[in-house]
């Protein structure tokens, strides 16, 4: 079977044969040969028309001028103006919020919560006025340079409340122009807040940058992604730490006509095409709303950094402080939240375990035996029974020198693990390395117990 290119050639060669006209009869001798007149330009066929995606030239210049026009009236009812620059034209959105629609002021953004959370001191002189929000909607994750951000939202506060620019890419040739605006706002702020974006957004903008001829190296400001300060603190107490679930549970805010960010890169395919543009409202808002979210986690998180007494709802929070304490080597102060987040009576069994053990590691980090010891003894009871009994048959082992009470702990944590006995001398390799871990001590210590006697 031909495929349909053969058929389409062969259909217009039927066709041009039909339409040829026939020679014309040759003049009299004596008639003086007329002007050669110009070839008209024969209409296309109408069945050829009817195909599908075939127009003259002058109809596709007209369909793509209303089709342009159209785009452009719906962005005006949505607030997207059409701006121009030396690059050429595209489309802005402004999005106000006063300091009364603000769930936090800018003056809870300060240098010591962002140098807490981010362990990095160029953050010390930076306020929330010198932070610039960005979260940017693409065609597509797979990142590189076959990835557009046709709407970069960049925020920032002022003296009113906060401002966010939603700068629109309203047709693949205003790149250029859309570049030169995030450029100059960039050249305001020194230094960026995202959400995940030194991973994406940030090396998108750079790559685009690049592409566009523009000098501006985006790595060098201080940047704060608010992905990892809420893995820390919410990992442990939410389903996931997406920008959307950390908005719902730990600001209180709920979306009531969101769009998911899967389905973005199609709704601006049809939108190029002229194709369901009102979806394009719920693209924006989407866009905003991450914006404005993103702000006010920047403010919570400094907030819960710097005075976690009062801001610290849950055992959760209280382990991520510690975590994070213990990556900045601030041992103590990580000891410190682990104890309180023992305290506090919304905290699981199972947290509790893991806490108890992550605690009872920082005392035998900071020589505090005693206190790494009771821990221990209080652990026997839980599921990390078995953790529990192999630190102290160590403690006993190398800090006491109480070999008995060493060989105690060590039959025990075997007996918990289902051990028999009878087992316990076996020399063949165990189903676990712990059981070879736990004979090998038990045989050691029998052999310090019978020279101690001998």
């Amino acid at each position: 079977m031909a495929d349909p290119y053969e058929r389409l050639k062969r259909f217009q060669q039927t066709t041009t044969q039909q339409t040829k006209p026939e020679p014309a009869a040759s003049p009299a001798p004596s008639t003086p040969p007329e002007e050669p007149a110009k070839a008209a330009v024969r209409p296309l066929p109408q069945a050829l028309l009817s195909i599908p995606g075939v127009v003259r030239g002058n109809q596709l210049e007209t369909i793509i001028q209303e089709r342009d026009e159209s785009k452009q009236r719906f962005l005006t009812t949505i607030g997207v103006s059409e701006k121009a620059n030396v690059s050429g034209a595209y489309g802005l959105r402004e999005v106000r919020y006063g300091s009364r629609d603000l769930l936090f002021p800018a003056s809870a953004i300060d240098g010591e919560g962002l140098v807490l959370q981010t362990r990095d001191e160029t953050f010390t002189p930076i306020r929330a006025q010198d932070l610039l929000f960005i979260d940017t909607e693409t065609t597509g994750l797979a990142g590189g340079t076959g990835t557009l951000p046709f709407l970069t939202g960049l925020g920032y506060f002022t003296a009113e409340g906060f401002t966010i620019r939603q700068y629109l890419m309203r047709d693949y040739d205003e790149e250029p122009a859309v570049m030169d605006e995030i450029e100059a706002l960039f050249a305001r702020f020194p230094a960026v807040a995202s959400y995940n974006g030194k991973c994406f957004d940030l090396p998108l903008l750079q790559s685009r940058f690049l592409l566009n001829r523009k000098r501006v190296d985006l790595s060098t400001r201080p940047h704060v992604d608010l992905l990892y300060p809420a893995r820390r603190l919410w990992s442990l107490c939410l389903p996931d730490c997406t920008l959307g679930t950390v908005e719902q549970h730990i600001l209180g805010r709920t979306r009531a006509d969101d769009i998911p960010g899967a389905l973005i890169p199609y709704v601006y395919f049809d939108f190029l095409r002229g194709l369901r543009m009102s979806r394009m409202r719920q693209v924006l808002n989407h866009n905003a709303e991450d914006i404005y979210s993103l702000a006010m986690l920047t403010a919570k998180t400094c907030r819960l950094f710097c005075d976690p007494e009062r801001e610290c709802r849950h055992a959760a929070e209280w382990i991520g402080l510690a975590r994070n304490a213990i990556a900045s080597s601030a041992f103590e102060e990580a000891a410190r939240f682990f104890e309180t987040a023992l305290r506090q009576s919304d905290i699981s069994d199972a947290l509790r375990g893991k806490t108890q053990k992550h605690l009872s590691l920082l005392y035998k980090r900071l020589n505090t035996w005693p206190q790494a010891a009771a821990l221990w003894h209080e652990m026997t009871t839980t599921t990390e029974a078995v953790f529990a009994r192999v630190e102290l048959a160590k403690y006993f082992e190398h800090q006491q020198k109480g070999y008995e009470t060493a060989l105690q702990h060590t039959e025990a944590a075997l007996r918990y693990l289902g051990i028999p006995p009878t087992q316990w001398d076996n020399t063949h390799p165990a189903a676990s390395a712990i059981v070879d871990e736990l004979r090998r001590r038990r045989q050691r210590l029998l052999t310090r117990l019978t020279r101690l006697f001998s």
